[in-house]
């Protein structure tokens, strides 16, 4: 994929470090501020839900003390 996108070193000056150009390097920003964006998003949809099933596990431990209180 780095080749694709133009990430990836054309002409190495040393085999051991490659040189990168300054417009790699911004395409390169680029790609990471779109992935800690789709996390982000990710991440604000799973918490979201997680939040919804925090709140239904409450009302089912209330409701299994309430059931408890009634049978002892």
């Amino acid at each position: 994929m780095s080749k694709e996108d133009g990430l990836y070193p054309d002409t190495p000056d040393d085999p051991d470090r490659p040189r990168y150009t300054a417009q790699q390097g911004l395409r390169a920003a680029h790609f990471a501020r779109e992935d800690a964006a789709a996390t982000f998003m990710l991440s604000a949809a799973i918490l979201a839900s997680l939040r919804r099933v925090e709140a239904a596990s409450w009302m089912a431990i209330a409701l299994l003390l309430v059931i408890l209180w009634r049978v002892w």
